[in-house]
């Protein structure tokens, strides 16, 4: 039987084959390099917009903080014209407290005052005229977390470009 096969090679063949590349068997060289440049493409493709969303993103947020700001200088201006008119509030209070409390006697006047009764007399009495500040857009931006968590020098840089009035 090892005759007969042996008898049925070509010369040719006597000598023993060659490895073959076990991927030769299912792919050319050139599909792989196909496949290859494909994917290359298909690579390039995905990180361009993966690096377009980010570009979007910072621009999207950089337009945000823009706009948080000009609402926090609002704000802040606001909370100084309501602290500007509660001082001047007090102070004409007080202006009126003495006044009153020189011109009156004193124990007559401080028990209408610990009835209740005293603070009528005060011209243009409202209350303890207590300000309640606003801080509803320095809230927003902290919870969206708008600015970056190293809060407070971004604070002081904010706070030194006020302008000045």
């Amino acid at each position: 039987m090892a005759k007969q096969e042996n008898s049925k090679r070509s010369p040719i063949s006597k000598s023993p084959a060659a490895p073959q590349n076990p991927a030769s068997k299912y792919f050319h060289k050139s599909e792989i390099v196909r496949y290859g440049i494909e994917l290359l493409i298909v690579m390039c493709g995905v990180f361009m917009g993966i690096m377009a969303g980010e570009w979007n993103s910072d621009r999207h947020l950089n337009q945000q903080r823009k706009l948080i700001m000009t609402n926090l200088k609002s704000e802040i201006k606001q909370n100084a014209a309501q602290l500007d008119r509660a001082i001047k509030y007090h102070t004409k209070i007080a202006t009126t407290l003495d006044s009153l409390w020189l011109s009156s006697d004193q124990k007559q006047l401080a028990q209408l005052f610990l009835d209740g009764r005293g603070f009528n007399q005060i011209p243009g009495w409202h209350g303890l005229g207590v300000s309640i500040l606003e801080n509803s857009v320095y809230e927003s931006a902290r919870i969206s977390d708008v600015f970056p968590r190293d809060g407070a020098a971004n604070a002081d840089r904010f706070i030194q470009n006020l302008p000045r009035n």
